[in-house]
């Protein structure tokens, strides 16, 4: 009895070593492994919250690559933070003997610039022209390293100050300052081409071109606004207005005039078909300079009938003949009782107006007009018979003298702009050949001027200054 039981003992410890090497056989022959729930590298941006997306661990038999069962992972280290850096995180997993490992590489990166805040420059901050530019004030924030005002680097250049910073990450910020001068200039622009252009009606309007120049802002010619409203269908005078405005705000404005004629206008035409003489008496004075620029603006040329009654303008003289205008005599003194007290002093009187002519212009003229014209009963009262003997006397000295057959009533008549130009207008209107009296030495004539040649020229006329050849428009003599 003994003995079979012993054999029975036996036998169980038999079978569990067979077990037990069996086990143990079996365990040596498995490996522990974990995955990695996604990358085992990972970035995150500064300021976000890093999200754990665990592992799986597992054991795993050797010879037939089998899974014998999953073991969750523990982690055993975690140090990441929420500064810019390269963290670990270890996983770990144990069954019996062995022990696996994982690690995961978190990297908080930042991307994001500083931001340069820049102080408003003040009206009491503007700088000088010229001058260094004074700093106003600037501040450097970055979401990292937090204050960098200290590590701004600024370059002035071309009015801008420029700004510059770069945090721990390599982030580099700009900002730049536009310089606010003190700046009373205004910008200037300079028409490319003529101030007057004159199309036929039906031709197309194209810009001639134009510059902007600005004393701190330099070239502002993009900024240059242009603005007209031509309609070449339309016989008629219409303005081009440029405008531009610099950075302080000081604008500055030019204009262009373009007249839209009848396709039968033509200015080389002398015929004497519609053609209007503008003559000037009594100038220069204070508003001859006024007239030669209006003149200018329209292309219009005319006949200035010169004294010395204004000393102080004699350079107009030099001025309107070196802009194309024809000079005559008129006289020195316009002192009737002097002027037509004999032949000898009308012709002295003439003599000095003369020099004065060619002290201005390096010429001398043909061109006369009487004092009062060829018609006047002022002279009865200092010589009978003088107009008739100077009349006379001018022609055979090779002389050729001008009356006129428009009068603009400036001369007594009004004092009234409007009645200047529709007496005029009236005048001419209905003549072939209209020789237009006025005087540059009254301000409200001049300011006519403009309306007559608007009017002309939307009718069709031609503008000419008088020569040799002009109509005379020859008064009855009555003295």
């Amino acid at each position: 009895m003994f003995t079979l039981r012993k054999k029975r003992v036996g036998a169980l410890l038999v079978f569990i070593v067979l077990i037990a090497a069996v086990f143990v056989w079996s365990i040596a022959d498995t490996e522990l492994a974990i995955a990695l729930n996604g990358s085992d590298r990972v970035e995150i941006d500064y300021g976000e919250t890093y999200e754990e997306e665990g592992a799986a661990g597992r054991l795993v038999e050797r010879t037939f690559g089998q899974e014998l069962f999953s073991i969750r992972p523990s982690v055993v280290q975690n140090d990441v933070r929420k500064e810019v850096g390269t963290y670990q995180i270890v996983y770990e997993v144990r069954f019996l003997f062995q022990k696996a490992t994982a690690e995961r590489t978190v990297v908080v990166v930042d991307r994001e610039p500083p931001v340069i805040e820049l102080a408003e420059q003040k009206d009491t901050e503007l700088t000088p022209p010229g001058e260094p530019f004074q700093e106003c004030g600037y501040r450097a924030v970055d979401n990292a390293d937090g204050d960098l005002t200290d590590q701004v680097e600024s370059r002035e250049e071309d009015g801008r100050v420029t700004y510059t910073v770069t945090d721990s990450s390599g982030n580099t910020a700009t900002a730049e300052r536009i310089i606010r001068y003190i700046d009373t200039e205004p910008p200037v622009i300079t028409l490319i081409g003529s101030e007057h252009m004159t199309l036929r009606t039906g031709e197309t309007y194209n810009e001639l071109g134009y510059t902007a120049v600005d004393q701190i802002d330099g070239d502002l010619t993009g900024q240059v606004v242009v603005e007209h409203q031509i309609d070449s269908q339309k016989p008629g005078v219409y303005e081009v207005l440029y405008t531009v405005a610099d950075r302080s705000g000081n604008r500055a404005a030019a204009k262009r005039t373009v007249t839209v004629v009848s396709p039968s206008y033509d200015p080389s035409n002398n015929s004497g078909d519609k053609i209007i003489y503008l003559t000037f008496d009594d100038g220069p004075s204070p508003y001859t300079e006024k007239l030669l620029d209006t003149l200018d603006t329209y292309g219009v040329k005319a006949t200035f009938f010169v004294t010395n009654g204004y000393p102080e303008y004699r350079d107009m003289i030099g001025e309107a003949h070196r802009r194309g205008h024809t000079i005559a005599i008129h006289t020195y003194s316009h002192d009737y009782s002097d002027v037509y007290s004999s032949k000898e002093a009308y012709y002295n009187d003439l003599d000095k107006m003369q020099e004065i002519i060619v002290e201005q212009t390096g010429e001398t003229t043909t061109l006369v007009r009487f004092p009062g014209g060829s018609s006047n009963m002022v002279s009865r009262a200092y010589c009978k018979g003088i107009m008739s003997l100077l009349t006379r006397s001018l022609e055979e000295d090779g002389y050729h003298y001008f009356d006129w057959n428009v009068s603009s009533a400036d001369a007594g008549g009004t004092t009234e702009t409007s009645v200047v130009v529709d007496t005029v207008i009236k005048g001419c209107s209905g003549k072939r050949a209209s020789v237009v009296l006025q005087h540059d030495s009254k301000g409200f004539s001049v300011d006519a001027v403009a309306q007559i040649i608007e009017w002309g020229l939307r009718n069709g006329y031609t503008f000419r200054a008088l020569d040799e050849n002009s109509p005379t428009a020859h008064h009855g003599v009555n003295n």
